[in-house]
């Protein structure tokens, strides 16, 4: 991905959170402490100059039932289902508590984009291998 791509891309996350925000009734000021960022943090971020960290979505994903997918992707509706949710949010609990998950989380938010797909991707593989190895 190129930078100007990656620039792309975080203009619509920030379009996306700011629709968010609205769809709240949320001002900047308020919205921003619910989040626990500055409201020049969440300003860059609204406006394209900044990328939301993994605890910023965790708890837009959590405290108001955003689909994450559609947060960053554009893809899929804007809310998560009743159901859906709760898998959704026990499933990031237990990545942003996990110590060994946290180092993991850096690592990729340092990466190119370009390689997180291809990381992903083989992370997946790896995940499906594993499984299908009978435990003792």
């Amino acid at each position: 991905m190129s930078i100007r791509e990656y620039e792309h891309d975080l203009i619509y996350v920030g379009k996306r959170i700011r629709l968010i925000r609205l769809s709240q009734n949320k001002s900047i000021r308020k919205f921003a402490k619910e989040l626990n960022v500055s409201q020049g943090t969440l300003c860059e971020i609204e406006n394209g100059k900044a990328a939301p960290s993994y605890k910023v979505l965790y708890l837009m994903g959590k405290k108001y039932g955003i689909n994450l997918n559609w947060l960053v992707n554009g893809d899929g509706e804007m809310m998560v289902s009743g159901d859906r949710r709760e898998g959704v949010d026990r499933k990031f609990e237990l990545l942003m508590k996990m110590k060994k998950y946290r180092y993991l989380i850096s690592v990729l938010e340092e990466l190119d984009r370009s390689y997180l797909r291809e990381m992903l991707d083989t992370l997946h593989t790896l995940l499906e291998t594993l499984r299908k190895i009978p435990r003792e």
